[in-house]
């Protein structure tokens, strides 16, 4: 069975506004704005911050 939902398109400004409401959960809530819908999206563990930087760091030197 398939589900429908009410679709809502958001302007920049819209989203914008939206987003700093949510400052006080951006540890939490992490989102995206791609043309005109929020779209979710995951926060990156320590580890990953980890590993990421330090591949950045060793290709810059390579």
């Amino acid at each position: 069975m398939a589900i429908s939902a009410a679709q809502t398109y958001l302007s920049p400004e819209e989203y914008i506004t939206l987003e700093r409401k949510m400052i006080p959960d951006a540890d939490t809530v992490r989102s995206e704005y791609v043309k005109g819908e929020i779209v979710a999206m995951s926060g990156a563990s320590r580890v990953h911050n980890l590993i990421s930087g330090n591949i950045l760091v060793n290709s810059a030197i390579a």
